[in-house]
C-alpha cells in the first residue's frame, strides 16, 4: 500500500490535524484536493499527501487562513453588506434614542413648570 495515499476522510483529517467535518468543508468551500471514484464504485474518497501539502503551501497560513474562492468571496461580500446595514441601523437607533432622551427632558421640564404655575395659582387664590 502506498503511504502517499490517504484512503478516507478520517485519514485525511488526521494527516491535516483537523476534524473530518472541517476537511470536508474545506473540500467543498475551498477546493481541498480530494479524489472520488467513478459513479457506482463503493470506494471512499482518496487524497495524495503531496496534493494536500501543495494545497496548504499555497494558502496564507497565518492562523490557517485559507484561499478565497468565489463562494467564500460572495459570502464575505454578503457579510460585509450586512455589517454595513447593521452599522447604519445602529447609528439610526442611537439618533432616535438621543432624540427620545431630549423629548423626555423637555417633558420633565414642562411638567415641573406646570406644577409650579399650578402651585402659584393655588397660592394666589
Amino acid at each position: 500500500m502506498n503511504s502517499e495515499i490517504l484512503n478516507s476522510w478520517k485519514e485525511i483529517a488526521n494527516y491535516m490535524n483537523r476534524g473530518v467535518r472541517t476537511v470536508q468543508r474545506w473540500e467543498t468551500d475551498l477546493g481541498l484536493p480530494v479524489h472520488r471514484p467513478p459513479a457506482g464504485c463503493n470506494s471512499g474518497v482518496k487524497a495524495l499527501k503531496s496534493d494536500i501539502d501543495q494545497w496548504l503551501a499555497h494558502t496564507p497560513c497565518k492562523g490557517f487562513d485559507l484561499p478565497i474562492t468565489p463562494r467564500v468571496s460572495n459570502e464575505l461580500s454578503a457579510l460585509r453588506a450586512q455589517r454595513q446595514q447593521m452599522q447604519e441601523r445602529t447609528h439610526h437607533a442611537m439618533e432616535l434614542c438621543s432624540r427620545t432622551c431630549e423629548l423626555v427632558r423637555n417633558a420633565q421640564e414642562l411638567s415641573l413648570r406646570l406644577g409650579k404655575e399650578k402651585e402659584e395659582r393655588a397660592a394666589a387664590a
